[in-house]
């Protein structure tokens, strides 16, 4: 059914399955608050402070082209810096951002920045300093079309005070077990928010972060896991796994974040329960990287970086950007690439060429859950 209530706009999204074409057009409404007292959605509500995202469950229709090819019920979720988004399909709280951090560079950018071991303490005695930068973020999430109905395995956070954020991919095999991992991946990024209250900015705070939520973390399950924090004007991040982060700069790629794996299509991950040993928190690579104004942050879970080559997703991001959008609509056109050219059987993909180099005859896309976190990095005085 259509949203009867007034006070937001309505997005269409085409979407291409797998196993055949789909053509999905899910609705979902940004509501301001005031919208919201006044015209009460029947519908799902994810709020973010000021602003809150509607997604239509009922209103969404599928035609399948090719035999019985299910719909997908596709949530799209933006945020703005200092706002929370939580996911009731999920039953959990999910807080986006959006920011990036350097990595040790196996991607087709430009500059690589040198890993480094964040083993010192946490900083909490170093002396406050006068933030130089800020972040304008949003994040958008899409489910694969398989498991939407348990909101997808993908998880974001955001710190309350909008500089420290991260993301996490529910490693999607435990299903096998009847283990959802996007619950291990949620309650992850719900610990490390916690954690990062009491923490202070530093750079190995992204690894103390991360340590602190996963012992925190007590649901069966694994997940690879990013988490970044900005210092002044560098940007911290500590990586475990085969999610990353990209800073574009002029449009282009200026550093990009290496995947861990043990290997391919076996990424480094954190986890709770079953026989398989796990990698620990401490395994993740530490990484530091300046960062100036007018540069675009991008972190994302393999749902992107599988499917898109890394100058295709900068170039994306810069055109949006360059149109007037906010991080939330490039946050969305990025997600919304990435998930159609994940059912795309036809397209040149990382993905499909990581196959390849491995003797495997593959060719195509790789429909997954897609998490994007975007930050425009402005000055201080302009947020």
């Amino acid at each position: 059914m259509p949203f009867a209530c007034q006070g937001g706009f309505s997005v269409a999204v085409q979407f291409r399955s797998h196993k055949g074409e789909i053509r999905f057009l899910p609705r979902y409404k940004i509501w301001t608050a005031k919208a919201l007292a006044l015209h009460p959605p029947s519908c799902n509500v994810l709020s973010i402070g000021g602003a809150a995202i509607v997604a239509g469950a009922s209103s969404s229709r599928a035609r399948a082209i090719t035999q019985q090819a299910r719909s997908p019920v596709i949530r799209v979720y933006a945020a703005s810096p200092d706002q929370t988004i939580s996911d009731s399909a999920a039953d959990s709280n999910l807080e986006s951002v959006t920011s990036e951090a350097p990595s040790n560079g196996s991607s087709n950018g430009s500059g690589h920045a040198s890993p480094q071991s964040a083993t010192e303490g946490n900083g909490a005695g170093k002396a406050a300093h006068l933030q130089q930068l800020r972040l304008d973020l949003a994040a958008a999430l899409m489910p694969h079309p398989a498991k939407a109905h348990r909101g997808g395995e993908d998880a974001v956070f955001l710190s309350d005070d909008g500089l420290t954020f991260g993301l996490a991919d529910g490693v999607g095999s435990w299903i096998e077990s009847g283990v959802d991992a996007g619950i291990f991946a949620r309650e992850l990024m719900d610990n490390c928010k916690s954690a990062a209250r009491s923490i202070p900015l530093s750079k190995s705070a992204p690894l103390n972060i991360l340590k602190n939520g996963f012992y925190d973390t007590k649901k069966t399950g694994s997940s690879t896991a990013c988490v970044l924090a900005l210092e002044g004007d560098t940007l911290h991040a500590a990586n475990l796994g085969d999610s990353g982060f990209m800073v574009v700069r002029r449009n282009k790629v200026h550093y990009k974040s290496r995947s861990q794996q043990h290997q391919f299509n076996f990424p480094f991950q954190l986890g709770r329960g079953g026989r398989m040993p796990f990698d620990s928190p401490s395994m993740a690579e530490c990484y530091s990287v300046p960062l100036i104004e007018g540069d675009v942050i991008i972190a994302a879970t393999d749902g992107v970086w599988d499917n898109l080559f890394d100058t295709e997703c900068a170039a994306l991001v810069g055109q949006t950007k360059a149109k007037g959008s906010n991080p939330g609509e490039t946050a969305e056109a990025l997600a919304r690439c990435a998930n159609m050219r994940g059912g795309d059987t036809q397209a040149v993909t990382p993905f499909a060429v990581g196959c390849q180099r491995m003797g495997l005859a593959e060719i195509g896309g790789k429909l997954d859950d897609v998490a994007v976190i975007i930050a425009y990095v402005e000055g201080a005085s302009k947020l």
